[in-house]
């Protein structure tokens, strides 16, 4: 049942991709970098069984910011996606620390939420770094990586795209389990993480030709 939810929610993300550029351009996938980046840390939260793996649910609307740099790069170029880059970054920081100053409020006598609040908003901080340096190197690197692809060895958008974002996903992964985990659980527990976590950034990033096959032949309104 998992694995059919999984796979549902995932064509609803890209759907919402490709409507968003076809609709609202460049402006689209600013907006879905953003909310992709806020989904993926709220639902960080909620592990789930899938295909023999447990991971974090919010795996679904992280991949698919590689995939928004990728339509940067091929339609609108480097700059455009850098400074996506930069403003996503930045909006997780804001939004992070925004939401976790409002943990310290004093709830009413009457409120039911403030465990679940707290646990959804309160920052590990650890987790948070982590968080943001591997996001910000990966997407980086993905940016230099799919220039160097197409331009030095003139490969289509496509195998730039998926080679660029096997390989900056990797980088994301390694990251992210070293400076989250390192010291705090053994080399074994933080392999299997990094091998759960890659594997299913693997499974989008090949899945996620065909929106960057669709995207390709749409000229946006905007």
């Amino acid at each position: 049942m998992n694995e059919l939810l999984w796979l549902a929610l995932l064509t609803l993300c890209f759907i919402s991709i490709i409507s968003l550029y076809r609709y609202f351009g460049k402006v689209g996938l600013y907006v879905w970098l953003v909310l992709a980046l806020m989904m993926s840390n709220i639902q960080t939260i909620r592990i789930i069984n899938l295909f023999s793996f447990e991971i974090a649910l919010g795996i679904i609307f992280y991949s698919t910011t590689f995939t928004i740099i990728d339509i940067l790069l091929e339609k609108h170029g480097k700059k455009e996606a850098q400074n996506a880059v930069v403003v996503a970054t930045i909006s997780m920081i804001i939004t992070t620390l925004l939401m976790h100053l409002t943990t310290y409020t004093n709830p009413s006598i009457n409120d039911i939420t403030t465990y679940s609040f707290n646990l959804i908003f309160f920052i590990n901080i650890r987790i948070f770094i982590a968080t943001v340096i591997a996001f910000f190197i990966s997407h980086w690197y993905k940016i230099i990586i799919y220039e160097k692809i197409k331009n030095d060895y003139r490969k289509s958008y496509i195998v730039s795209g998926d080679v660029s974002t096997i390989i900056s996903q990797l980088i994301d992964t390694m990251l992210f389990i070293i400076i989250a985990f390192i010291g705090t659980y053994p080399l074994s527990i933080m392999i299997e993480l990094f091998i759960a976590k890659y594997v299913f950034k693997f499974i989008v990033a090949i899945l996620d030709t065909a929106v960057l096959y669709f995207v390709n032949k749409i000229d946006p309104q905007q």
